[in-house]
Order: structure tokens, then sequence, then C-alpha cells
């Protein structure tokens, strides 16, 4: 006999049907719709409004990004032009005569104050009362007469107007930065601009420490006058070239002049001082010579650089 499947209570409630939910009439549909476009719309105008706020903020920052870094690149790369490389030398004077010689040694992060009075054996080195003697060897330019009398590069000549304490490095900021700071030149001023320089006041001038060993350097007297070469070579290791050999030529020069490695760009420096120091000077691109001396430059000392140096010797110890 079968029976009847009859389900539990809890299954019943399960299988009862919904109540259908009362339908909204048209107008109320549409209220709502359009209450919620327009809530919609409004929306989206926000989030357009938003969006495109963010895109020109985030574009406005990369673009002042842009020109901080550009900026930073300048920086760097005029400090870069304008960065001291080699021994600067200054001479200071008073009234035309010789004081004081300050070399800017940015291998040793150095400043270093050579007091010239103090040398009982130094002539006075006076370029004013000279002008007229030395006018007949086409000497116009003090730096000249400076750097062949001191035996000594010299990049500029500056005249000191008021006297101060020595070894008051406070004092000497003061004199080259600010009283002078439209004469030095950029690669000078920026250099004793910095806070980490080393303030010495030597009795005299060392060699530099920091070598130009890339541009090996030979210097031959060619000239009857003897120790020219050593001069010139104390000259070239003070201002930080590396001098391996001192010679005297078999063959007499009437003109001085340097021979340069082509390939070697190390001894552009080189180049630069020896046409300070003589203008007027040839300078060969000739690699035979350096090859043959086993150089990168080669420096001829000839008769007119001899009877040139023999000359401020008489004069400055002749009386005027």
């Amino acid at each position: 006999m079968r029976r009847d499947y009859c389900p539990s209570r809890q299954e019943q409630k399960k299988l009862k049907p919904k109540k259908p939910q009362a339908r909204m009439s048209f107008k109320g549909r549409s209220r709502i719709s359009q209450k919620e476009l327009q809530a919609r719309r409004t929306s989206a105008k926000k989030k357009t409004k938003n969006h495109r706020f963010l895109v020109w903020l985030i574009s406005l920052i990369l673009l002042l990004l842009g020109i901080v870094v550009a900026l930073y690149l300048l920086r760097q790369q005029w400090f870069q032009r304008h960065q001291l490389e080699q021994p600067y030398f200054l001479l200071i004077t008073k009234q035309h005569q010789a004081r004081f010689l300050v070399k800017l040694s940015p291998g040793e992060e150095q400043v270093s104050i050579v007091d010239l009075r103090q040398h009982e054996a130094e002539p006075n080195l006076v370029w004013e009362a000279s002008q007229s003697a030395i006018s007949s060897h086409e000497l116009t330019d003090q730096r000249l007469f400076f750097s062949l009398t001191l035996g000594q590069f010299i990049d500029q000549v500056l005249e000191q107007e008021s006297d101060f304490d020595v070894q008051d490095q406070l004092a000497w900021q003061n004199f080259l930065i600010n009283d002078y700071s439209n004469q030095l030149k950029p690669v000078a001023l920026n250099f004793l601009r910095r806070h980490d320089l080393d303030w010495t006041w030597p009795d005299k001038l060392a060699h530099s420490q920091s070598k130009n060993f890339a541009c090996p350097v030979v210097v031959v007297n060619t000239s009857q006058h003897q120790g020219l070469a050593t001069q010139m070579g104390k000259m070239l290791e003070t201002a930080s070239f590396s001098v391996i050999r001192r010679d005297s030529g078999n063959q007499a020069l009437a003109n001085s002049y340097l021979a340069l490695d082509p390939n070697m760009e190390a001894c552009l420096a080189l180049q630069s001082r020896f046409a300070q120091l003589l203008p007027e000077k040839e300078i060969k691109q000739d690699q035979a010579i350096t090859r043959k001396y086993r150089a990168g430059a080669v420096i001829f000392i000839g008769e007119d650089l001899a009877n040139l140096k023999l000359f401020f010797t008489d004069f400055l110890h002749s009386d005027f």
C-alpha cells in the first residue's frame, strides 16, 4: 500500500510561493529614472572635471620637474666649464711692485700665499719703472715680465689698494672674492668660493703633488747659457707638469719653440701655458720629434729666450 509523501513544515515554507511585489506606476518609474540619470550625469561631470584637474596637475608637476632638471644640468655644465683643472697663479702688486704670489691648487684643494717681501735676495720687481727699458724687447705685457723675472707662470696680476694682515684668511677671501670678483676669471673665482680649501702661507712654492703624467715633458736647452732647462723645468713642475728629462741640444737654435704630439690631448694645457708665456713663439705639431724624445711635448730653448733671461737678470740688478 502506497503512502503519499508529506513534506515537513520547513520544506513547506521553502516551497510556499512568494507574494508578487507591487509594481510601480509608469510615472513613478519615470521620475526615479530621471533622478538617477541626472545624478549620473552630475557624477560623470564631476569625475570628468576631477580627471582633467588631475591631468593638468600632473602635467604641471612634470613641467616644473623638467625645468628644475634642465637648470641643474645647465648649472653642472657651467661649473664643469668653469672648473679649475690646473694650478692658477695670481700675482698681487702694490704700485706695480710685486708683493704676494698666490697659487690655487685644485689637486691639493689648497691656496698657497707667498710673501715676496720677505725674500731679501729677490730684487724689487717694479713693472712701471721698467717699461721704458724693456720696450726694445717688445715686452708690453706685465704678466710676461713678472713670469720671466720670477721664473713662475703668472695667470693674472691684481693691484692691492689697502694693506691687511698677511695671514688673515678672511681678509684674503674678502680681498680676492669681493673686491676683485669682476676681475678674477670664473675658474679662479669659483675655486676660491669653496669652503673646504686649505689656506697656507709657505716661504716658497713647492712642486705640485698632483702631476699631469698624461703629458710627459722634455726641456732641451740649445743655447750656450747653462741652467735654463733646469729653470724652465722648475716652472713646469710648479704648474703640475711632469718633466721627465732636461737635456742640452747639440745644435744651437735662434728661436725657441714647442713641439707637441698631436694625438695627446693632455698636452693642451701645456700649449696654453707656453702660448701665454711666449705668445710670439712657434708651436709645432710634430710627432716625429716627440717620438724621438719619447715624450708628449718637447720645449726647445733657443738663444732668444736665453738673451731675454740674461737681459732681465742684468736689468733687475742694475740701478735705474
